[in-house]
């Protein structure tokens, strides 16, 4: 049996070991979880193919969550052509930047801070985010559904992730080891 070379295997732990957040962040921008697997699985293939393009010691989480990020887009673009509205490739690059560029911590505690700071909001606030990441609706949806303009409502998203990721950059702040 041949032995793994110590960096490849490294890099095999660092692939496995964020594989929960790599979910996480794609299920983020992404409608469906049947999606969200497939986009997952090509990050794989891709982190796995620019393995000699990551260096050691530097931010993996940030490093995996850029080529998941294109992949998401690149899904959307090719999912436009046959189902218009799959995924809102503007609010999917901001929640990029909102995940994927909390300060410090590991992905698990940005998720567990994502996760405190949703408990945080109000109850209407939760309900919106609900309908659009639980529920799968569109803002257009929503927007019907509520009786709110698209525009008034792509604000208080707006200021819905800006809350959160205030809040989970403070929260990060406040509970980074020492």
């Amino acid at each position: 049996m041949s032995r793994i070379p110590s960096e490849t295997a490294e890099y095999i732990a660092l692939i496995s070991k964020h594989q929960a957040a790599i979910y996480a962040f794609v299920r983020a921008m992404v409608p469906s979880a049947e999606d969200a697997e497939d986009i997952v699985q090509e990050t794989n293939i891709a982190l796995w193919t620019s393995a000699n393009r990551f260096r050691p010691g530097s931010n993996f989480y940030a490093y995996a969550t850029r080529i998941a990020y294109h992949k998401v887009v690149d899904h959307s673009r090719r999912r436009k052509r046959h189902h218009p509205l799959i995924v809102d490739t503007e609010l999917a690059e901001k929640l990029a930047a909102s995940l994927g560029e909390a300060a410090g911590g590991t992905p698990d505690r940005r998720l567990a801070a994502l996760e405190h700071c949703v408990e945080k909001l109000d109850t209407g606030e939760r309900g919106l985010l609900a309908q659009r990441y639980q529920r799968n609706l569109t803002v257009r949806r929503i927007a019907r559904d509520s009786g709110r303009s698209e525009s008034a409502l792509q604000n208080v998203f707006s200021k819905i992730r800006h809350k959160l990721r205030l809040c989970i950059e403070s929260t990060l702040a406040r509970t980074a080891p020492t």
